[in-house]
């Protein structure tokens, strides 16, 4: 269906690995085990990102990933990105069409959404590699602003230029992107380069451990001026305006997810419960939609029903409906709205 706006949660990812199945790896000494691997959600993020430590009361997850960063402290982005980039690796091949289980509710869902478009808050890389192998995106316009991109060598595509019929908008920033903020140049007659910084950053695309699945896009050549570490990859990993939308990428992806909204007129959030410590990061996406002619939100999540009565009273003029199921159970039920 076209002109579908989806807004992504991490209740989205929640039946990834259910319906992957069994992951099984070899080791020449104990043979074949299993794989523990999955999307995190919010509970899960703070055992694995933070240890033991419980996020303090009135804060989100956000915040306490600011604070760290803040604080220098890049370990718990680390976590948050190897268990992302795991979870992306070993479950999404089962999942794709010629996985080992081609009827499941992922591979359904973008089957009966063709043409749809999709604004995430989260860091993994499901949606669009989805949408890559069914030829409706490209990593060089689908993130909704200019990236770089690298074909692999020797393989020739049929368009190499082929632009995206659905954009995959990273309201938080992408794992799979880092910023080129400085050009080097060699200076004539010497050894020496000159570094310069840019007027406006490069976005680079670069999925790194997971480059396989972008197939035939591959992974930057990296230059040392250029490269940054995965700390700074998370281009806004703050949920406030003070600092996540002063990055130029966050303003442009909040203004593309803006002028999606007013074009479409409707929302459909799956897996994302709205938290009111988050309000900053979605309330002008709401604003903008209540802003539209005859203006509809449907929730689908297990708690969509409290999710509405709280979000109704606030954003009066949006046609809000619910749907309390999982999102596979939507899916099972013919996509109920």
């Amino acid at each position: 269906m076209k002109n579908t706006l989806f807004l992504i949660g991490a209740g989205f990812n929640n039946d990834a690995k259910q319906e992957a199945g069994k992951i099984t790896g070899h080791s020449i000494y104990n043979g074949e085990y299993e794989i523990q691997c999955g999307y995190p959600l919010l509970n899960d993020l703070r055992r694995i990102c933070f240890d033991k430590e419980i996020v303090e009361e009135g804060n989100s997850i956000e915040e306490r990933f600011a604070t760290a960063l803040k604080e220098k402290d890049y370990k718990p982005l680390r976590r948050l990105y190897d268990t992302l980039m795991e979870a992306d690796y070993y479950l999404i091949p089962k999942l794709l069409p010629h996985g080992d289980n081609p009827n499941n509710c992922y591979a359904k869902f973008f089957d009966h959404y063709n043409g749809a478009s999709f604004l995430t808050f989260n860091y993994d890389s499901l949606v669009e590699i989805f949408l890559l192998r069914m030829g409706r995106w490209c990593p060089r316009d689908g993130y909704g602003v200019p990236v770089e991109v690298e074909i692999e060598s020797g393989v020739r595509t049929n368009d190499p230029n082929w632009k995206s019929s659905s954009l995959v908008l990273h309201l938080h920033g992408s794992l799979c992107i880092y910023k080129s903020e400085f050009d080097v140049t060699p200076m004539p007659s010497t050894h020496i380069q000159r570094l310069s910084l840019k007027e406006k950053p490069d976005y680079i695309f670069d999925p790194e451990s997971i480059s396989s699945l972008f197939f035939p896009f591959s992974g930057s050549p990296l230059r040392i001026a250029d490269y940054d570490p995965v700390e700074f990859r998370v281009i806004a990993p703050v949920p406030d305006k003070a600092e996540g939308f002063r990055q130029q990428f966050i303003k442009d992806i909040h203004c593309r997810a803006r002028q999606l909204i007013s074009r479409t007129g409707q929302i459909i959030a799956i897996g994302y419960d709205f938290s009111p410590y988050d309000a900053s990061l979605y309330r002008h996406l709401l604003i903008e939609l209540a802003n539209c002619e005859r203006p509809r939100a449907l929730i689908v999540s297990p708690r969509a029903k409290d999710i509405e009565k709280r979000l109704s009273g606030d954003y009066r003029r949006i046609d809000w409906h619910s749907v309390g199921m999982t999102f596979k159970s939507w899916v099972d039920a013919g996509f109920p709205e």
